[in-house]
């Protein structure tokens, strides 16, 4: 592998541009016409068809993001980069539910990104240690559900 690709580092970059390539053009780029409400779910859906199609890639992602703690230290900025971008497009959808009325105008975006996106990683992370126990599709379509009903206005 590291004659295609150099290096362990040269992998990361790989499969990291490979994942946000994929991932970006579905569900981190704003989609005409869908906003709010929607477009979380669509960044809830894209994900969910990431870990259900491209496992090998999604496995390979967060052995390299954890590597980045310490032998790809170097690195560390790619995935740093790769959850600001997830973690700007859920706020990008919650800041336009907020101005459609459709998502509580209390809550602040980027704590509400923070806290799906620590959510999303968390499950995949504990389907990646047990994915015997853990249904990982199941657990973020759950979550998609749990967070549209806590953002909805009372």
């Amino acid at each position: 592998m590291s004659l295609r690709f150099g290096s362990k580092e040269g992998i990361a970059e790989a499969i990291v541009a490979r994942l946000q390539t994929r991932a970006g053009s579905d569900a981190f780029d704003p989609e005409e016409g869908v906003a709010g409400l929607a477009s979380l779910n669509r960044i809830f859906t894209v994900y969910s068809e990431l870990l259900r199609n491209a496992e090998q890639w999604m496995r390979a992602l967060f052995m390299l993001m954890t590597d980045s703690l310490g032998p790809l230290n170097g690195k560390i900025d790619l995935f740093r980069a790769g959850n600001e971008n997830f973690a700007s497009a859920i706020e990008r959808a919650v800041q336009e539910g907020q101005k459609a009325g459709e998502i509580r105008t209390d809550l602040d975006p980027a704590e509400t990104a923070f806290e799906v996106l620590a959510a999303v990683r968390g499950a995949t992370l504990l389907w990646l240690l047990d994915p015997k126990k853990v249904d990982v599709v199941e657990a973020i379509q759950r979550l998609r559900v749990s967070t549209e009903e806590r953002l909805k206005p009372t």
